[in-house]
């Protein structure tokens, strides 16, 4: 809120503390992750925008309440634009960076075109140009050529990143782009500094393994089953993936037997090698028509009433015979002695980006 007070010819401005806000609604998300009772934060943001539409925190508050409530990043970015359009003259590279970094978050979690990426790759750059002095301004940059396999440009914004937060929120990304460049004594050095996690252990496995230290490897995967780690970012398939590699095959079965699911066609080509490996025909066989009756009995039970049109129900039906010729397919050729390759599944670890996100107050 901005209150203005005169005594004389003194004119004294006091702005709304947005921290304040931010850290109070930090403090209800954190007890109830689904709050959403923002009626009366966006009023008094509104109110503060149109009193003092030179602060900038504000107006990245109210973009992010609208982007949560109304679930529109269009209305979000439209905030920022605005903040931008209103402060162009006027605003400190800090403030040019919040608005800018923030209009690019939501452009590459939302799309709005097709040419939304290419836009939200664009306004970083704008930000980096004006030395922002904000690590998720570099996080985001890293993030876009890590996934451009661009390995190097990504650790050195991953770097920037790290030198800029006052916390080890960036240090596991960091790594694991020292990893993907190959310098595996850099990333060991920067993982050996970090408190355990499935995360860090993960990568600590994954290093170990592109070392060929099978044996630090397992001890690894070992820890990280008797743990039962999870994590938003690997499952138990991608922990069986390592056993599958070193060729422990029996390992391998044992783990992907565990799971409650059936494998997709396009993972079965491992599990049937693996079997075939360890001269278990029969379990193999098994597999096989078991998948095979799922899909056809997919096939029976589908009724075109169910499917929005007749192209998707038949769209549902091919491909559930494409599954079954899969399976077919993976099945021969293992038996063929065909033995399928697999790569051990690399991804840069999730930040939030948004500049001032009351969500994630408590990860800075």
């Amino acid at each position: 809120m901005t209150f203005t007070l005169k005594f004389g010819m003194i004119k004294m401005v006091i702005t709304m503390n947005v921290q304040d806000m931010r850290l109070e609604l930090a403090e209800k998300l954190k007890e109830n992750p689904k709050y959403s009772d923002l009626s009366e934060y966006e009023k008094s943001l509104q109110k503060e925008v149109r009193m003092h539409p030179e602060n900038i925190d504000a107006w990245s508050l109210l973009a992010y309440i609208k982007l949560v409530t109304a679930a529109s990043a269009e209305q979000s970015v439209k905030y920022l634009k605005k903040a931008l359009r209103v402060n162009e003259r006027t605003m400190s590279h800090r403030d040019y960076a919040i608005l800018t970094t923030n209009i690019a978050y939501n452009l590459y979690h939302e799309p709005i075109n097709e040419n939304s990426l290419k836009d939200s790759d664009r306004w970083l750059k704008n930000a980096a140009d004006r030395h922002s002095p904000f690590a998720e301004t570099y996080y985001a940059l890293g993030q876009s050529c890590f996934l451009r396999d661009e390995f190097d440009n990504a650790a050195e914004f991953l770097r920037i990143a790290d030198e800029i937060s006052d916390c080890d929120k960036y240090k596991l990304p960091y790594a694991v782009c020292l990893l993907q460049c190959g310098n595996y004594q850099e990333a060991e050095s920067v993982l050996t500094c970090l408190p355990e996690t499935a995360d860090s252990r993960y990568f600590s496995a994954v290093l170990a393994y592109r070392l060929n230290d099978f044996e630090q490897t397992r001890r690894i995967l070992q820890k990280m089953r008797d743990q039962n780690d999870k994590s938003d970012e690997f499952d138990d398939f991608d922990i069986a993936d390592f056993y599958y590699a070193m060729g422990d095959y029996e390992t391998y079965v044992s783990l992907i037997d565990a799971q409650p699911y059936t494998l997709a066609a396009v993972m079965t080509s491992p599990y049937f090698y693996s079997l075939s490996s360890l001269k278990r025909e029969e379990q193999a066989e098994e597999y096989l028509k078991k998948v095979i009756t799922e899909n056809e009995e997919n096939i029976q039970q589908a009724s075109i009433a169910d499917f929005e049109s007749k192209a998707e129900y038949k769209d549902f039906l091919a491909g559930c015979r494409n599954e079954i010729e899969a399976y077919k397919k993976a099945y021969e050729n293992a038996k063929n002695g065909v033995k399928p390759s697999i790569a051990i599944r690399v991804f840069l670890p999730e930040r939030c980006w948004y500049i001032g996100c009351p969500q994630h107050y408590y990860e800075e």
